[in-house]
């Protein structure tokens, strides 16, 4: 997903969601200074997002247009914090 400023970052090779057989490649942004952070990790059809500071809680799961989606609104601030 080229040009997301939120997909930066180093990966780390991890298990995954206990459903799924395969292991997750989790990336956490490069803004997060070593600190607790959203991690990440897509697959051909789904984005999964999860606590860095708690990776064995709950893991959610998006489709790509819903992260598209999320990310585009993101980047046009509906996300800033001090806005209502």
């Amino acid at each position: 997903m080229p040009g997301c400023p939120l997909l930066r970052g180093a990966s780390s090779e991890v298990t995954g969601m206990s459903e799924r057989e395969t292991p997750l490649t989790w990336r956490k942004s490069s803004f997060s200074q070593n600190v607790d952070c959203a991690e990440w990790s897509r697959t051909e059809t789904h984005v999964y997002l999860r606590n860095s500071g708690d990776p064995a809680e709950r893991v959610l799961e998006f489709t790509h247009a819903e992260w598209w989606a999320f990310i585009e609104g993101a980047k046009s601030g509906e996300a800033d914090l001090n806005t209502e």
